[in-house]
């Protein structure tokens, strides 16, 4: 079903259960929902509440997601392995939903056609779908987790630049890394070839297909808006062996989804950026939430976009801060996907003035002070105990070193765990839009050190408390707290969570502590990738 566009909204608390969701906070957070509201009801929003989705709803930075950081959970149920031997099968199904891909990762496809062909039979042709196009390319293609061919890496960022030519490959430089011809392991040469295609709105269908299948592929069966694989194998036990079709992976450098302009046309380009990926998730049309561009606050997804940019050091490399890689499963609800999504940036999606906004949960210079003169009213002081708080935490994602499995990276402090008497306070999180350790390790210490930053503070305010946007460091002076006097007498520094306009133009508002020193991640190790043994493979003989 079409939905035409989607207000995220839940009156009750979407987080209950959250480790870092404090009690006093529970009335006022919004998740996402599946309500269809017209111009009225967005209006009303607007002029009410204003909502967040995320990062900023949660009272000390952890992620949107019921499953995400519960408190004491002393367990830890790990499904990312078994997620990832889903997205690496060939499974078949007539109702098998067509993922989106976004940035690079390695998945398999479902078979959709097959057809023999050959004077005895020899020839074995099947068609793979692969995802949602349009899609960069394909760089690597592997049968039993075994490279076809040898292109440049899959991580190299040079391919961005990739031009592919659909069905024929493609080049880096003048060098063809993709399609039939580039056959380059001599025991694959003679027995496989495929041909890709990204899945554009004008692709036409295969030529070579339809002549080799004398005419049951069609000249309609062009899968326009799918990338999808040719591939046929020519059977040679020697080759293949007696285990019947290969399983067939493929290096994806997934959607196109920044938005370009040249000499007048605007197109789209390859972005692994997590403020691209969730714009083109919330606009798209046909597996999106089809929200009119118009609500965009193009302003929020700059900046968020520029702070994924930003280069930081991580291990032992300088990187982007935030890249989203991984598979979006379009059966599910906009709920989940849009909750994946923001993991990978620490990210928050906000409705107001009727526009979505993008904030990236990252230091911040204070705009405004709130004190006796515009604090109005009763105020609440939360203070967060030891269920809230981690002085280790689990992160679980796929690892593009270990072949897209599933992995976990653990991040700790022995100061945290002194504070907290030599309670170990183990936390899990997943990352499903992250591929590496270093930055799975990255995420982590700043989830562990938000999660000491504890005091969540409430109040009303007058309506000055307006030139204040959820997301905003504020100083919040109050000389009954001994606040006056921090920070050169100018106060507290909060983060604004939460604001709702009352009838009598006062404004509530939900704070929490903010600390810069949060979002210093320090030195992280880079990953031991080198091998613990030199003994051979004993699941890979040689032919004599």
């Amino acid at each position: 079903m079409k939905i035409r566009h989607i207000i995220f909204f839940i009156s009750a608390l979407f987080f209950t259960g959250s480790v870092f969701a404090l009690p006093a906070l529970a009335p006022v957070f919004a998740g996402i929902g599946t309500l269809v509201v017209g111009s009225a009801v967005a209006s009303s929003l607007t002029a009410g509440a204003l909502i967040a989705i995320g990062v900023a709803t949660v009272v000390v930075g952890a992620y949107a997601g019921s499953q995400l950081l519960g408190a004491m959970k002393m367990d830890f149920p790990d499904d990312m392995s078994a997620q990832a031997q889903s997205a690496l099968a060939n499974q078949q199904g007539s109702t098998n939903p067509l993922p989106v891909i976004y940035g690079k990762r390695r998945v398999g496809g479902t078979p959709i056609f097959y057809h023999v062909s050959g004077a005895d039979n020899e020839f074995l042709h099947v068609v793979y779908a692969i995802a949602e196009g349009e899609i960069q390319g394909v760089s690597q293609v592997y049968l039993n987790n075994d490279e076809v061919n040898t292109p440049p890496d899959l991580y190299d960022t040079s391919l961005t630049d990739i031009l592919i030519n659909e069905g024929e490959g493609g080049t880096i430089g003048n060098i063809s890394v993709f399609g039939m011809e580039n056959i380059q392991k001599p025991k694959y040469e003679p027995t496989v070839k495929y041909e890709i295609y990204n899945g554009t709105t004008t692709q036409t269908a295969d030529k070579d297909l339809i002549s080799e299948t004398n005419g049951t592929w069609t000249s309609s069966d062009r899968l326009q808006g799918v990338a999808y694989a040719i591939v046929r194998f020519k059977f040679e036990p020697e080759v293949f062996g007696n285990t019947g079709i290969p399983q067939v992976n493929f290096d994806v450098i997934g959607k196109k989804t920044r938005s370009t302009t040249s000499g007048g046309t605007t197109y789209k380009v390859f972005s692994d950026n997590p403020a691209d990926c969730i714009e083109d998730y919330l606009t798209n049309t046909i597996y999106g939430r089809s929200v009119p561009s118009s609500q965009i606050d193009t302003t929020s997804f700059t900046t968020a976009r520029n702070i994924c940019d930003t280069e930081v050091t991580v291990g032992d490399k300088t990187q982007k801060k935030y890249t989203c890689n991984g598979i979006l499963n379009t059966n599910n609800k906009a709920l989940d996907n849009i909750e994946k999504l923001l993991t990978s940036c620490r990210g928050s999606l906000i409705f107001s003035g009727g526009k979505y906004k993008l904030l990236i949960d990252d230091t911040g210079t204070a705009v405004q002070t709130f004190d006796e003169d515009n604090i109005v009213g009763a105020f609440e002081l939360s203070l967060g105990g030891k269920e809230y708080k981690a002085n280790k935490i689990r992160a679980n994602f796929f690892n593009k070193n270990r072949d897209m499995q599933g992995d976990f990276a653990i991040v700790e402090s022995s100061t945290f765990k002194t504070e907290d008497n030599g309670l170990s306070l183990e936390r899990a999180i997943e990352l499903p839009f992250t591929d590496q350790m270093e930055r799975a390790q990255m995420i982590s210490t700043i989830n562990m050190k938000q999660s000491r930053q504890s005091l969540v503070f409430k109040f009303t305010s007058t309506i000055v408390g307006l030139r204040a946007e959820i997301g905003d460091v504020v100083f919040i002076s109050l000389e009954s707290l001994g606040w006056n006097t921090l920070n050169s007498n100018q106060g507290k520094k909060f983060k604004i969570m939460r604001l709702a306009i009352k009838n009598n133009d006062e404004v509530d508002i939900t704070a929490r502590e903010y600390d810069d020193d949060v979002y210093d991640f320090g030195l992280i190790q880079a990953e031991d990738t080198s091998p613990n043994t030199s003994l051979p493979n004993f699941s890979s003989v040689d032919k004599p």
